[in-house]
């Protein structure tokens, strides 16, 4: 077993320089057609250590927990199983009023499918089918991203008395089997500025061209943050992942007294070691809105 060794890789980040994109139709050719800035990074293995990680602190966590419906994964039950036990879990190790799963994706196909298509002569808009890690340094929601998530699954009375609380969104990110290949990096929070990152909106396809979203978001899209290369940002992860072995990641948090950690920069990477693995990289990712009604912003 591999532990506490540096990896050292290179990220895609979004390029600092030249014209700035600001939106991509998620689903689409289009969008595996980004700007790249890719840049060498070392990446700290925190297997055995992972225990000094705190997600108002780091903007992640990693903690052990079993799972029921890992073995018999099936996409079709996800919310009827899966999404009970993430808001259990996230009430538990957050001490929130209140937990909502609003979405989930599961990621079992192998990069190479969307590098091909990439390469190809396809339209920009042409849809995808194939869910794979995602391999850009980003984080899921800007605020104004985690705004149009939250209108979009509560209703507008709601909306107004849970905000006038501390509320956030948080990733809960689990392998469906051990990681073989495409690891999540996770970002130190306190390392990356928020000039580090750029607001970009992810539209959705509609369900006509690309029902692959549909568990993605009840709305028609939201804003996203891609992160851009600076000196001094620290990146995490832990090798050889296990089902059990899961990974807490803070996209939004309404808090802003320069303490707590607001979000955390992701993304998948390519370890040299495992290059020549063929095997997908199988997780599923739940993503949760998370409120804290009896404290203030």
């Amino acid at each position: 077993m591999r532990s506490h060794q540096e990896v050292q890789t290179s990220l895609n980040y979004w390029p600092a320089q030249g014209p700035v994109q600001r939106e991509l139709i998620l689903g689409t050719v289009g969008a595996y057609r980004r700007p790249i800035d890719s840049r060498p990074v070392s990446i700290q293995d925190v297997r055995g250590q992972e225990g000094i990680f705190a997600l108002d602190i780091h903007g992640f966590q990693f903690i052990k927990h079993v799972s029921q419906h890992v073995a018999s994964f099936e996409e079709a039950s996800v919310k009827k199983h899966m999404y009970p036990e993430a808001e259990n879990i996230l009430k538990n190790i957050t001490g929130a009023t209140r937990a909502h799963v609003f979405s989930h994706i599961a990621r079992t196909a192998p990069y190479e499918k969307v590098e091909a298509m990439a390469d190809s002569a396809d339209p920009d808009t042409k849809a995808t089918s194939v869910m794979v890690p995602a391999r850009h340094v980003h984080v899921d929601q800007s605020e104004s991203g985690a705004f149009e998530v939250l209108k979009d699954n509560v209703t507008a009375l709601e909306a107004e008395r849970l905000l006038k609380t501390r509320w956030a969104i948080v990733n809960i990110w689990r392998p469906l089997k051990v990681v073989p290949r495409d690891p999540l990096a996770v970002s130190d929070a306190r390392s990356f500025q928020d000039e580090d990152l750029l607001e970009i909106y992810g539209r959705v396809p509609g369900k006509q061209d690309n029902k692959d979203y549909d568990a993605a978001t009840k709305g028609r899209g939201f804003g996203m943050l891609y992160g851009k290369y600076a000196p001094g940002q620290k990146w995490y992860y832990m090798s050889d992942m296990k089902p059990d072995e899961v990974l807490l990641i803070k996209c939004y948090d309404s808090r802003k007294d320069g303490r707590t950690a607001r979000r955390t920069p992701h993304t998948a990477f390519v370890d040299p070691r495992t290059r020549h693995v063929k095997e997908a990289r199988e997780s599923v990712e739940l993503r949760c809105l998370v409120f804290f009604e009896d404290q203030p912003l």
